[in-house]
């Protein structure tokens, strides 16, 4: 029974947000800002991926598209799934719930879990947009499972975990002071080609994925980038190190937010 209210709440809240005209403007402005980005002068994708698929593994390429992928448009998902929580108290919707058989927790976990998957959809067709241009280019079927495995490893992970804060921090924040304060952090994870500066997109708890990749799949001779050799020695071990954290840390996340709300619940 309890799974059934979760994957009602689940439904629910999937189809609310699939269906918001602001989920998918967001990602179509970030992703052609995004493709204007790759697709300068030698740095068009045209020239670069089939140089890229003539002197690397496959698996390669794939990891470091998604590593791209993940290192940019977490952004939207952070700062769209904000306001849910918010949205629910506003219009006086959790009252409602409060009347219904469902507990708490199994309420929270369906709203988590399907505004996350949501907002995952215009990534995720973002990222088989090119993931179609490598098939092409290749005509190796394979690029399909090696393209979700990649995915499920390395960008999951971190969307689990900015999901979890984008849901639970506005419960005690301003929404658009923790959308401000997320874009800022989410940038600031994007300079790990700076050794000289520290950040958390050079550690473990990395939610872009640079461990998992680098770890996994073996990306260093790939992401030398602007500024050089990034100087990320990533091992297996550290790789899955960062899945379990990551993981580990958006389900905290919400189990706090649970006990927050039943607290807050209890003073009303």
């Amino acid at each position: 029974m309890t799974l059934h209210y979760m994957l009602g709440a689940l439904r629910y809240e999937f189809r609310m947000q699939v269906r918001r005209p602001t989920v998918w403007i967001t990602f179509i402005v970030i992703t052609i800002l995004l493709l204007l980005e790759f697709n300068q002068g030698q740095d068009s994708l045209n020239i670069t991926l089939p140089a890229t698929l003539a002197h690397y593994p496959l698996l390669s390429v794939i990891a470091d598209w998604t590593l791209n992928v993940n290192t940019y448009l977490p952004l939207c998902i952070g700062a769209l799934l904000a306001g849910r929580l918010p949205r629910d108290r506003r219009t006086k919707v959790d009252e409602l719930f409060t009347t219904m058989p469902a507990t708490l927790n199994v309420r929270l976990f369906g709203k988590y879990l399907g505004s996350m998957l949501a907002t995952l959809i215009p990534m995720f067709l973002v990222y088989f947009g090119v993931i179609g241009y490598i098939l092409y280019l290749t005509h190796n079927i394979m690029v399909i499972p090696l393209a979700l495995e990649t995915f499920a490893v390395i960008a999951l992970p971190g969307v689990l975990f900015v999901s979890a804060f984008s849901i639970a921090c506005p419960a005690i924040m301003w929404v658009p002071l923790y959308q401000f304060l997320f874009i800022c952090y989410w940038f600031w994870n994007t300079l790990w080609f700076h050794k000289e500066l520290f950040n958390l997109g050079r550690t473990i708890l990395s939610p872009i994925g640079v461990y998992i990749a680098f770890g996994f799949y073996g990306l260093g001779p790939l992401e030398t980038g602007p500024h050089g050799d990034p100087g990320i020695h990533a091992t297996p071990l550290l790789a899955g190190a960062s899945i379990l954290l990551l993981v580990g840390s958006a389900l905290l996340v919400m189990f706090v937010l649970e006990r927050f709300l039943k607290w807050r619940q209890a003073r009303l």
